[in-house]
C-alpha cells in the first residue's frame, strides 16, 4: 500500500491516475467547498445540481457513486455525507473513515484519491483525522496478502504534508509487520 500527498488544485487533480475520487458533503453547504468544490467546478455544477434536486444525501455515512463523465482522470466519484459541520466529532470522523475505506474496498479498485474526512471545516486536528483514516485502512486491508498494491492519494494543503507524512511513515513501519 502506498500513500502519496497531493495539493488541492485542479491541475493536481488532473495529474492523479486513480480509479475513484472520494469527496465529502456537509449538510447545508452550498456551494460545496474544498475538494468537493473543485469537483463541482470541474463537473460544471453537477454536484450542486444533485444536492439541489435531493439526489444525493449529506447524512453521515451515506454514499453516492456517480461517473465523472470524462471530465476528470477518475472514472468514478463517490460522495459521502459528513452531516452537520458543527457536529463533526472524532467519532463521526471515525465512522465516515470506516465507511469510506469499506466502500472503496468493496469497489475492488486499485487506487483512490481523497481528502481527510472533515478537511477545512472541522476543529479536529489533521493528525487525528489521519490516524483515524490509517486505522481504518489497516483494519480493512490487513486481511489482504502482503503484496497488496493499493495506492491512496491524499489531497491536502501543502503545509500539512510533512506532518501527515510522519504519521504515514510510522504506520508504514507497522504495516510491514502486519502485511
Amino acid at each position: 500500500m502506498t500513500i502519496s500527498f497531493v495539493k488541492p488544485s485542479l491541475q493536481s487533480l488532473d495529474s492523479i491516475q486513480a480509479d475513484v475520487l472520494v469527496v465529502g458533503l456537509y449538510t447545508n453547504e452550498r456551494p460545496p467547498m474544498g475538494l468537493t468544490g473543485l469537483l463541482d467546478w470541474r463537473l460544471c455544477g453537477y454536484v450542486s445540481d444533485l444536492l439541489v434536486e435531493d439526489k444525493i444525501s449529506t447524512a453521515v455515512g451515506e454514499a453516492t457513486l456517480f461517473p465523472s463523465y470524462g471530465r476528470l482522470t477518475f472514472p468514478r466519484v463517490c460522495a459521502f455525507g459528513l452531516g452537520d459541520p458543527d457536529q463533526f466529532t472524532p467519532g463521526v470522523a471515525k465512522e465516515v473513515s470506516a465507511r469510506i475505506v469499506e466502500t472503496v474496498y468493496k469497489l475492488r479498485v486499485n487506487s483512490c484519491a481523497l481528502s481527510l474526512p472533515g478537511s477545512y471545516r472541522t476543529n479536529i486536528a489533521p493528525r487525528v483525522r489521519m490516524e483515524l483514516l490509517l486505522g481504518e485502512l489497516t483494519r480493512v486491508f490487513s486481511a489482504q496478502e502482503p503484496t497488496l498494491d493499493f495506492a491512496t492519494y491524499l489531497i491536502e494543503p501543502v503545509d500539512l504534508h510533512r506532518e501527515l507524512n510522519e504519521i504515514v511513515s510510522v504506520a508504514t513501519r507497522q504495516w510491514r509487520g502486519i502485511w
